[in-house]
């Protein structure tokens, strides 16, 4: 499930998912990813006034807190708390908002 609250301002071609195809084992590198079985990992939720600057990537099981910026080519792979800029591979905290 992913979750988009109010008020969020998102750039070009920004990717969200909450799921893969495959758990990644030798077994299934046999099998055509677009045939594998998909897993949840868990949902995403952004939060109120999130700003996702252009070719972010926010992976599975991540909550985004209100009123943060995840810098552009962002890859977001774990939870960040509200009011926080956020950027980089993988994205980590930059600066908290005031």
């Amino acid at each position: 499930m992913i979750e988009i609250m109010d008020g969020c301002l998102f750039g070009s071609n920004v990717f969200i998912t909450d799921h893969y195809h495959g758990i990644g084992t030798l077994q299934e590198s046999k099998i055509p990813p677009c045939n594998r079985v998909l897993y949840s990992k868990g949902s995403v939720i952004i939060g109120e006034n999130v700003w996702i600057g252009q070719n972010v990537s926010i992976m599975p099981n991540v909550t985004i807190g209100k009123g943060c910026i995840i810098g552009a080519n962002s890859v977001v792979t774990h939870s960040f708390p509200p009011n926080c800029v956020i950027a980089g591979v993988p994205a980590k905290i930059v600066r908290q908002l005031s």
